[in-house]
C-alpha cells in the first residue's frame, strides 16, 4: 500500500445514489414531500403554497422573480380570506418577511442576481405581495379579481414578463393609469 491508500474506497460501503428520473422513488435522503395535511398546525396552513401550485404559467424566475412569487403569496393570503374569514395570520406572515430587512423599499423587479439571499427572502416574499395587495386596494376588488383572471388567459403555457403584467393591469385598472404608473415605480422598478 502506497502512500494514496487512504483514498480508496471501501467496498463494505455503499455509495448512495439518486433514482433515475421518471421512476417517481425518492432517495431515503432525499427529503420527502409533504401534503398539506402533514404541514397542517392550526387554523391557518403553516405554509404557504409554492409556486409550483400554478403550473400553467409562470415567469422568468431568475429575471422577474417576483411575478410567481408575489402571486403565490397572495394566492395564499386569499386562500385564508376566503377559506377562515381571516387572513391576519397570513398578512402578518407577509409582512414578517419584509421587516426583516426593516422595511427596506428595494424594488421588487430586480433579476435574482441583484438581491443578497437575504434581501430576496425578504423582498420577493414579503414586499411582492404587498405590492400585489396595493394594487388590488387601487384597482378595486372585481377589476383586480378580472386582472388576475385575464392574466391567465395570454399567457396560458408560456411566460408572464413585467411588462405585460403591467399593460394588463393599466388596460384593467380602471380610470387612473397615473396612479398604477407611480404605484409601480415606488414598488417594481429602480428610483
Amino acid at each position: 500500500m502506497g502512500p494514496r491508500s487512504h483514498r480508496k474506497t471501501r467496498p463494505d460501503v455503499a455509495r448512495p445514489t439518486l433514482p433515475k428520473a421518471g421512476r417517481g422513488k425518492l432517495h431515503p435522503l432525499q427529503p420527502r414531500p409533504r401534503s398539506a395535511a402533514s404541514t397542517w398546525r392550526g387554523p391557518w396552513p403553516a405554509r404557504s403554497p409554492s409556486s409550483g401550485s400554478t403550473p400553467i404559467w409562470g415567469a422568468d424566475q431568475l429575471q422577474e422573480p417576483w411575478i410567481d412569487e408575489s402571486l403565490a403569496q397572495y394566492a395564499y393570503y386569499l386562500y385564508c380570506r376566503d377559506r377562515y374569514g381571516d387572513a391576519a395570520a397570513a398578512q402578518r406572515d407577509i409582512a414578517d418577511a419584509w421587516d426583516r430587512l426593516r422595511r427596506a423599499e428595494i424594488p421588487i423587479g430586480r433579476p435574482v442576481s441583484a438581491y443578497t439571499l437575504r434581501q430576496y427572502r425578504a423582498i420577493i416574499y414579503g414586499r411582492a405581495p404587498l405590492f400585489l395587495e396595493a394594487l388590488a386596494r387601487l384597482m378595486g376588488e372585481e377589476p383586480f379579481e378580472l386582472f388576475l383572471r385575464e392574466l391567465l388567459r395570454p399567457y396560458r403555457w408560456r411566460l408572464v414578463d413585467g411588462q405585460g403584467f403591467k399593460s394588463l393591469a393599466v388596460e384593467l385598472g380602471g380610470s387612473d393609469p397615473d396612479a398604477l404608473e407611480r404605484l409601480w415605480r415606488q414598488w417594481v422598478d429602480e428610483p
